[in-house]
């Protein structure tokens, strides 16, 4: 992130090479390179020069000095706010939330509230596996298929 242009012709690179379109998951920002305007001119960059038009945001800065990956998990705070004002700001792009959501009814309000893309599962899912049997009746509207625990 610290090398936007660099990141960008990667980006051109990559999706000049192949028909499928190319995403971006990055953090909100890094070290002290952390306001809205660092990540907004990243993703202007990234978005203009490597014609990437998705983004997947992990919605808390990366610590590369300082903190272990685990704790790069959970002490930088979350800062949705900042996604949604990606959102708002580049509204021909889409922005898939990543950090910190727990449920499938939280992913669907935030996207639906924030017109987002998307919204990632991770810690959640693998903590409660059992949730994700919400996702075919609540995202997809399919009728439940009776999972049992068992």
């Amino acid at each position: 992130m610290k090398q936007p242009s660099l990141v960008a012709d990667l980006a051109k690179s990559m999706s000049e090479s192949t028909k499928l379109p190319c995403t971006i998951k990055c953090r909100l920002g890094v070290d002290e390179f952390d306001s809205y305007e660092f990540v907004r001119d990243f993703v202007n960059t990234v978005s203009t020069k490597g014609n990437i038009k998705h983004f997947i945001i992990h919605a808390r800065k990366a610590h590369l000095k300082g903190l272990n990956p685990s704790e790069n998990r959970n002490i930088p705070p979350l800062k949705y706010d900042l996604v949604y004002q990606l959102q708002n700001d580049f509204p021909t792009t889409k922005f898939t939330l990543n950090g910190g959501v727990r449920t499938v009814a939280q992913a669907i309000t935030l996207i639906e509230e924030h017109n987002l893309n998307g919204c990632m599962i991770g810690r959640g899912a693998y903590e409660d596996p059992w949730e994700m049997r919400r996702v075919d009746p609540m995202v997809y509207h399919h009728p439940s298929k009776n999972y049992s625990r068992e």
